[in-house]
């Protein structure tokens, strides 16, 4: 009806200096409006200081249309030289630049009393930033899930996960309050681990992740603020970093791609995704405190430990891409895993790089010196097991179940091991230059045996030994029947009964 509203529109939902790109009719033949003309949309427009004489306008009315409700850059492009004889022309102008950057009166600010909104987690993660914030003379109004709408103190609130109008309220009553600083969203912390993944874990991540998060961006959207709130949402082992090979926690995937959605589609609310280790350790709390109060916003960053992780671009050559392929490394105490490129040809395995990781408290760090290729990585490989029963497993989508190798490094929390043991273990990613088990999976590993019978021992020989003896009681003299013999159980059964005795 009205295209200077229209284009304002269109306008609010452009990030900062971003392209609008339209294709429109600019010299109206006379038999559109025949075709055209019948249909009530044809003559809605009411813009008539605009469009005088028709729905459509020429080039160069919609540069100083486009001009005029602030976009810049304007251009026309045609079939034709001149751009008043071509039926249809793409127009495209850009947008203005957002000011979206803290000045030193901001920086301030940070540092006096304000209001921030925190969609609690049941882990205390949100907790501890809470204690940090009243250290900074920060007040905290905390939301928790619940079936409905509930105020249950002056700064606690309950609210329905799928509920507009429950959000609505909440962002008003912060709103009142007035300086309103941030949102903290920790709901996403509560999203159950890969290995309990389910119909209804999806849905809950849903709920308590897209829908949620939409419906906050909705009502901030449609709210004037004096300053727009900074907004933060946590998340943990939602991504790998620095080419680790760590297992992510899908049901955080929706919340996380939403989130960076709004990132691009809202630069007028700063929005930055932070993933903690799974765990969250107190020290990556600490440090995420500090990066709240910088004077920098990244819209990405993940904490592991100590290190602080930015998403960043960076330009590369093919020559470097070339000179990697040809990399050699040192099979002993080198970081590498492997991988494959596309399911279903063996030749897609490689080898790659990664960076070595600190253990985990319960884990401990194995220089590899031997892993088993067995059966389940050649259906992986080829691409034979299906999503339910490789997530479902013990270590999900990787190569090598089992390996032996010496301790290089150990977790916080482990007894019986220590650095220079020799043992034999069940872990994610075997196939590679380090291994990570818990410390409940290793054993040591005799000193009668090499380094490649033990690496065959933690699954295929366990598994072999379990069955016959442990379960079967298998006696000398008794006849078995092994099916599938020539794999690595089948291989193992046969020894394990040669050596019982029976046939």
């Amino acid at each position: 009806r009205d295209l200077s509203i229209s284009l304002g529109n269109a306008r609010k939902l452009l990030a900062s200096e971003g392209i609008l790109m339209m294709l429109e009719v600019t010299n109206s033949p006379v038999y559109l409006d025949f075709i055209f003309g019948m249909t009530e949309g044809w003559w809605l427009y009411e813009d008539i200081d605009i469009r005088t004489e028709h729905a459509t306008m020429p080039p160069d009315k919609w540069k100083t249309v486009l001009e005029s409700n602030g976009y810049t850059d304007v251009a026309c492009y045609s079939d034709f030289p001149e751009n008043n004889v071509s039926c249809q022309t793409v127009v495209m102008a850009r947008a203005e630049k957002l000011n979206i950057e803290a000045n030193e009166s901001d920086n301030e600010a940070k540092l006096a009393a304000g209001n921030w909104l925190v969609f609690t987690d049941h882990n205390g993660v949100s907790d501890k930033v809470i204690d940090h914030f009243k250290t900074l003379n920060k007040s905290c109004t905390t939301v928790e899930i619940g079936e409905r709408y509930e105020e249950v103190a002056d700064d606690k609130f309950t609210i329905d996960a799928l509920s507009q109008d429950d959000v609505d309220k909440v962002l008003d009553f912060i709103n009142r309050r007035g300086n309103f600083e941030g949102i903290i969203y920790a709901w996403g912390l509560d999203l159950l681990d890969r290995g309990l993944l389910s119909v209804e874990t999806i849905e809950q991540g849903e709920s308590q992740g897209t829908i949620m998060i939409m419906n906050i961006m909705k009502k901030l959207n449609e709210t004037q603020y004096k300053k727009n709130p900074g907004i933060w949402v946590l998340l943990s082992g939602s991504q790998t970093v620095a080419g680790s090979p760590e297992l992510i926690n899908l049901s955080q995937e929706g919340l996380r791609g939403v989130s960076r959605c709004i990132v691009n589609e809202f630069p007028n609310y700063i929005t930055t995704v932070v993933d903690f280790n799974d765990p969250v350790q107190d020290y990556e709390i600490e440090v995420f405190i500090d990066e709240i109060f910088a004077e920098d916003r990244v819209d990405e960053l993940a904490f592991r430990g100590k290190k602080r992780y930015v998403n960043k671009l960076e330009r590369i050559s093919t020559d470097n891409i070339a000179q990697r392929a040809m990399k050699s490394v040192q099979a002993e105490g080198s970081p590498y895993t492997a991988t494959i490129s596309e399911y279903g040809v063996l030749d897609n395995i490689v080898l790659r790089e990664t960076d070595k990781k600190t253990p985990a408290s319960d884990q401990v760090e194995i220089t590899v010196k031997a892993s088993a290729l067995n059966f389940r990585d050649i259906m992986i490989a080829m691409g034979l097991l299906s999503d339910e029963a490789v997530e479902g497993g013990l270590f999900g989508r990787t190569f090598g179940l089992e390996c032996s190798g010496v301790v290089s490094a150990v977790g916080s929390d482990v007894t019986t091991l220590r650095v220079g043991d020799e043992v034999m273990a069940t872990a994610p990613s075997c196939l590679g230059g380090f291994a990570y088990p818990m410390e409940v999976h290793c054993v040591k590993k005799p000193k009668n045996i090499d380094w490649n019978e033990a690496a065959g021992l933690p699954v295929v020989y366990t598994t072999a030994y379990f069955s016959l003896v442990h379960h079967c009681r298998l006696q000398k003299g008794e006849h078995v029947l092994i099916h599938a013999a020539a794999g690595g159980v089948g291989i193992a059964a046969i020894n394990i009964a040669n050596v019982i005795g029976a046939e």
